[in-house]
């Protein structure tokens, strides 16, 4: 496993069943996520942290980057130490990541609301910030970039209720 982390040129996330266990490894610059689940039967892994949820398990550990594990029905046991660069994939957050997703501890949804706050911030320190009445975001995944926009925008704050906020 180490050596195909080395020589891949890319995202290469392994999981492997063994006869007593679950081998998981990331890929060496974490590009993806791995996450460990745990439930009162056993263990599972996926890629996304509410897959766990999905299937009655509780999260319980994110891989490092490079970090190889085998799993089993006593635990996780580290084969191999995370690695210390992280070049986690930014496009989870900002447009195929499950809403309900978490990577590196970060929301989804929190994290696309902060992306559209910052965006009209900036607008509005280039003096660029358009004259709009109404904000939208299309597709589903761009719901929570639009509400972060319209927050921060003086044009298009809701005048006749509470901001809309996500919750960390």
């Amino acid at each position: 496993i180490k050596y195909v982390q080395s020589v891949v040129k890319g995202s290469c996330t392994i999981l492997l069943l063994t006869t007593d266990g679950l081998i998981a490894a990331r890929d060496k610059l974490g590009r993806l996520p791995v996450v460990v689940g745990k439930n009162g039967e056993g263990s599972c892994v996926s890629m996304e942290s509410f897959a766990c949820q999905k299937l009655g398990y509780t999260p319980c550990y994110n891989l490092g980057p490079g970090e190889i594990v085998k799993v089993t029905v006593d635990g996780v046991e580290q084969l191999a130490a995370p690695g210390e660069k992280m070049k986690i994939c930014a496009f989870l957050w900002t447009y195929y990541g499950y809403p309900n997703s978490n990577y590196e501890g970060r929301n989804v949804e929190v994290m696309r609301c902060r992306n559209g706050e910052i965006m009209a911030k900036a607008e509005m320190e280039n003096g660029t910030m358009p004259d709009v009445d109404y904000v939208a975001g299309i597709p589903d995944s761009g719901v929570p970039h639009a509400i972060g926009y319209a927050n921060e925008s003086p044009a298009a704050k809701p005048r006749d209720i509470n901001k809309v906020k996500y919750i960390d």
